[in-house]
């Protein structure tokens, strides 16, 4: 992937170091797609069984107004700890060219400002979320004493008895629960279209890497039961400069045949001093 990004600067790159969270994206996917199928479905069957719909509102629209936030910062969460987490792998995977150079400090700089990325956009979720949570605890209390407040005038005015009020206030109850489905599982969703944003773009980058490998004059040929790689008409140039047509040749029309478990050492006849 990383060969024909290089070979192919024209690619959107949307999805980076998807290596970093691939796995997670696709469990959570999956986990969350069944969570809300399943929650659906009841849902579903338990507004069916309610003839009388005494609540046709519910705090679906104003959760949404809140928490629509949280579906960008979960994005960039993602974003933040994946790139966080390649960092860590490449100082691990460099350490000795890091303490080699004495670079610590810049790679403590770069890891620290990755860190900061991290910290601050998990308040910002911190506060949206507390803030959501704050409206749906008072939503639910609301609901509890709603239906009381409705029908009041008429359990004082003998209109209706004491089983009456009660069987109001528990259908009332079990509706309310299904028409705030969305309310309830508003975490679930953030969590779960967070995940497909990203298995999408992942997708989308699959797709315009495999167009560019059809593109590509290089060419991948798989061959079954072969235990060995060839390389043929292989030519490497230096970047071009300014001033210049053509690049530097280094390697011109190479054929080459690796065999398996075979060691190959690739060395030059002198140093470049500069290119």
């Amino acid at each position: 992937m990383s060969l024909l990004k290089t070979n192919c600067p024209t690619i959107d790159d949307r999805n980076d170091h998807p290596d970093q969270r691939i796995s997670m994206d696709i469990n959570a996917y999956v986990e969350n797609v069944y969570t809300l199928l399943i929650g659906l479905l009841n849902a579903g069957v338990s507004l069916i069984s309610y003839i009388v719909v005494l609540w046709s509102h519910s705090g679906a629209l104003v959760t949404n107004l809140i928490g629509r936030a949280l579906f960008h910062l979960k994005y960039v969460q993602e974003h933040y700890e994946a790139n966080f987490r390649y960092e860590l792998v490449r100082l691990r995977d460099h350490a000795e060219s890091v303490a080699f150079y004495r670079s610590e400090s810049n790679e403590q700089t770069l890891l620290t400002s990755l860190y900061a990325d991290i910290v601050f956009n998990f308040r910002q979720i911190i506060r949206r979320k507390f803030v959501l949570n704050s409206f749906d605890a008072f939503y639910r209390m609301l609901a509890l004493i709603f239906p009381f407040l409705v029908v009041s005038p008429q359990y004082f005015s003998r209109e209706i008895t004491l089983g009456d009020l009660t069987k109001i206030a528990v259908t009332f109850e079990n509706v309310h629960k299904t028409l705030s489905f969305i309310s309830n599982s508003y975490e679930t969703i953030v969590q779960w279209r967070s995940a497909t944003k990203r298995l999408i773009e992942f997708k989308y980058v699959l797709n315009a890497l495999h167009i560019a490998k059809q593109k590509s004059e290089i060419r991948f040929i798989y061959l079954p039961n072969k235990r060995f790689m060839q390389i043929q008409e292989l030519i490497v140039r230096l970047p071009l400069k300014i001033d210049e047509d053509n690049g530097q040749i280094l390697i011109n029309h190479l054929d080459l045949v690796f065999q398996f478990h075979q060691t190959v050492l690739i060395a030059a006849q002198k140093l470049l001093s500069e290119f």
